[in-house]
């Protein structure tokens, strides 16, 4: 029964992302991602209780997940090509599902792939740092 609720937080992250409107929800879920990285390593590497440890990694996985999901729905495709789209989408979660089963046992001595997976989300968070105005913005250099 430990699977049903990331789950259901996965594809709650899928629905929200790729439902009407969710490009307005870049800029805050770009804000609050690195804090729940943040404070997913702190409760990953705490000795806290199962609680705390447990709601860091929902909690960090639930924005990884729709961070992944949100560069996702931005690529998608016009609709004489989504078919493609999916099918290709689902065909490559497949093959990571199956890297994870069957692979990753065999290289990794320990449970790495799962905060590895959790990093490279990173790589897919958008850069709004104009319209969050957090991070300062450089001009371009001059060539």
């Amino acid at each position: 029964m430990l699977w049903v609720v990331p789950l259901a937080l996965y594809l709650a992250t899928f629905v929200i992302a790729f439902s009407r409107g969710s490009g307005r929800l870049s800029p805050v879920v770009t804000f609050i991602f690195p804090i729940a990285l943040a404070l997913l390593v702190i409760s990953y590497f705490s000795g806290a209780d199962w609680a705390w440890t447990l709601s860091g990694n929902l909690v960090g996985f639930f924005f990884a997940a729709l961070v992944c999901h949100m560069a996702l729905s931005r690529t998608r495709p016009n609709a004489d090509r989504l078919t493609e789209f999916y099918f290709l989408g689902f065909a490559c979660g497949v093959i990571g599902g199956g890297l994870a089963a069957f692979v990753a046992p065999v290289i990794f001595n320990d449970v790495y792939e799962y905060p590895l997976a959790l990093a490279a989300a990173a790589l897919f968070c958008r850069a709004d740092r104009r319209r969050i105005g957090v991070w300062p913005t450089r001009p371009p250099p001059r060539l």
